[in-house]
């Protein structure tokens, strides 16, 4: 199946090729803010229509080489993605697919371990793509890789920040202000002493992050791209955890296990290595207080006895203890605007972030990529006019992923059964008793890439519609019968006693 894929991958490519036409703009002056796999692919899909005057900067480090296996076998290195048909068919048409194929995990299924300590379920994946696993990181080395061997034009700078953007005048001259950072991570950049710089940039792409700077400094120049933040119904932090694999087990499933409020999701690389996130509630004890590798041990065999307990070494439970806590993302989306002017535009998490849960985060930004370059295309590469499109194509696209996946985070209470449990299992009792009237469950639809998530919005709610006009004309003529039932039952009832 993972040939066949290939195969077709490699001719939908060649043909995305071959329809390259240069963008007649070329000596406009680009400067993507963010090195990760949204900027870098940005930056190769820009490069492939012409653009020659490209800089690409970052304030983390560079990334190891992709076949610096060490590296990737740490879990503290980088956590694992999927990359589904939604990224798949845009790294394809942006002619990246193929490389990074070379260092992915194709998954054609789940494991599932019960808490009860019985035998896994296997649940095999029936879509026109399957999974294909890669860390993070490694799937930025693999875009670095691929823009340097095809465009070597382009300048990519690791270790320096955007701390301010002078917008200036509409259609005039954009000042970055840039800084070195000597360290960096969440919190931001560590500035060396003296070590600032100014970028000047005709167009800017922002693609640093959720935390996006590009994106508040657009706002504070009176673009309409407000962060929306939506309320953490169910606040989930995380440890990462390095998972043996016996000899002779299959590794090309999505394993997991869950006891409780806590669970454990683990994905496999490429060298056959598991790679898992432990998750957890950010205020439980049992969790955040562990001293050492034998506290971790006791609280393993308590929760999962079978799997993965039983694998992992006293190495790693100590590890596992001293292992610093992270938080998912929280459910944002940017709007109504994604661009200012002919000037700048926001791509990736930067106008919509939602939980890893369904591997739609960077599967929808590579989409926002793709669409900026379907823009240029019918606009003859006019900025000022490419740039509002692309606005118009993928601002409601966000907002629909966002709240569509946000209904799908409830907590642990009444919530989850009525927004989450029941709706799912009304969707795939209708589908496969109507499949020509109503379309499959919101995960499924979220993760086809043949649709948008405008179009999943809408036939989620005339499904809810329809299942509606079913189930309420049924459940009438059953609490009418009932209380026909009951009517005739008080009358029997009353014949048999006697008069007073």
């Amino acid at each position: 199946i993972a040939r066949s894929q290939r195969g077709r991958c490699r001719v939908v490519l060649a043909a995305a090729a071959a329809a390259e036409e240069p963008f007649r703009d070329g000596d406009a002056r680009v400067a993507v803010v963010g090195a990760g796999p949204v900027g870098l692919f940005a930056a190769l899909v820009l490069a492939r229509r012409g653009f020659r005057r490209i800089r690409v900067l970052d304030r983390l480090r560079e990334p190891p080489g992709t076949a610096d296996t060490d590296a990737w076998g740490d879990v503290t290195r980088s956590y694992n993605i999927g990359l589904g048909g939604r990224g798949q068919a845009s790294l394809a048409a942006g002619g990246a697919l193929e490389r990074v194929d070379r260092w992915c995990k194709t998954v054609v299924g789940r494991r599932d371990w019960p808490a009860n300590g019985g035998p896994p379920a296997e649940t095999m994946t029936n879509r026109r793509y399957l999974t294909k696993i890669i860390a993070r990181d490694r799937l930025t080395s693999c875009l670095l890789e691929e823009l340097r061997e095809a465009h070597p034009e382009v300048a990519i700078e690791f270790g320096v920040g955007c701390s301010r953007v002078d917008f200036g005048r509409e259609g005039g001259t954009v000042r970055l202000d840039m800084q070195h950072c000597r360290r960096s991570g969440s919190e931001g950049c560590e500035v060396e002493e003296g070590a600032t710089f100014t970028v000047e940039a005709d167009f800017v792409v922002g693609a640093d992050g959720v935390n996006s700077t590009i994106r508040d400094e657009m706002a504070s120049a009176g673009a309409a791209c407000r962060a929306h933040r939506l309320e953490d119904l169910r606040p989930t932090t995380y440890r990462t955890i390095s998972i043996p694999v016996p000899e002779g087990e299959r590794t090309d499933f999505n394993f997991s296990a869950r006891n409780g409020d806590i669970g454990i999701e683990a994905l496999p690389n490429v060298e056959g290595q598991v790679c898992g996130v432990f998750l957890f509630e950010p205020d439980d004890t049992r969790v955040t207080s562990l001293a050492d590798g034998r506290a971790a041990r006791k609280l393993f065999e308590e929760l999962f006895p079978i799997w993965p307990t039983p694998l992992l070494s006293d190495e790693e439970f100590e590890a596992f203890a001293h292992r610093p806590n992270a938080k998912l993302p929280q459910f944002m989306f940017c709007g109504p605007e994604l661009h200012r002017g002919g000037q700048a535009v926001l791509l990736g998490d930067a106008i919509h972030s939602v939980k890893p849960y369904f591997g739609l985060g960077v599967n929808s930004a590579f989409e926002d990529v793709v669409v900026l370059g379907r823009c240029l295309d019918e606009t003859g590469g006019r900025l000022d006019q490419a740039l509002p499109l692309f606005s118009t194509k993928r601002a409601e696209e966000a907002r629909a992923l966002v709240e569509s996946q946000y209904t799908l985070d409830q907590p642990a209470d009444y919530r989850f059964v009525a927004k989450f449990l029941l709706p799912i299992i009304l969707d795939n009792v209708f589908n496969k008793a109507l499949p020509q009237v109503f379309s499959p469950n919101l995960i499924v639809m979220l993760q086809d890439e043949a649709y948008t998530f405008q179009e999943v919005r809408q036939k989620k709610a005339l499904d809810r519609t329809l299942q509606a006009a079913v189930l309420l004309p049924l459940g009438a003529g059953i609490l009418g019968a009932g209380t026909s039932a009951l009517g005739a039952l008080v009358s029997a009832i009353a014949e048999r006693i006697p008069a007073a």
